[in-house]
């Protein structure tokens, strides 16, 4: 699923436990979307990581290794709902190089 939607309906769970009096299952709710925002925090570090890589392997010139992490990235991203930083891998993802079409040519020869 999305943990951050699930972690915000716990989180909104929690609220109307809270206003209901209900303590204990307020705190129950809220303990699942920490564990949930723990999950998706380490995630988003890992997608933010890998979209970094990808930018350093551009600059570098490396553009087949910038493809790979950029889609990592982008793949993490697109599961956690993590919008923002989707569009900007997207961005990024944009400005790799194409192959032209001698370089395409070439690569057919036997």
């Amino acid at each position: 699923g999305m943990p951050a939607l699930e972690a915000a309906a716990w989180r909104t769970l929690a609220e109307i436990d809270l206003n209901l009096g209900n303590l204990d299952t307020a705190r129950e709710a809220l303990t699942r979307a920490h564990k949930l925002l723990d999950t998706l925090t380490d995630e988003l570090q890992t997608g933010r990581a890998a979209a970094l890589a990808g930018r350093i392997s551009l600059a570098e010139g490396q553009a087949d290794q910038a493809k790979e992490d950029l889609q990592v990235a982008r793949d993490i991203f697109g599961r956690l709902g993590a919008s923002r930083d989707l569009k900007q891998v997207q961005d990024t993802i944009r400005r790799l190089p194409r192959p032209d079409a001698s370089e395409l040519s070439r690569s057919s020869e036997p």
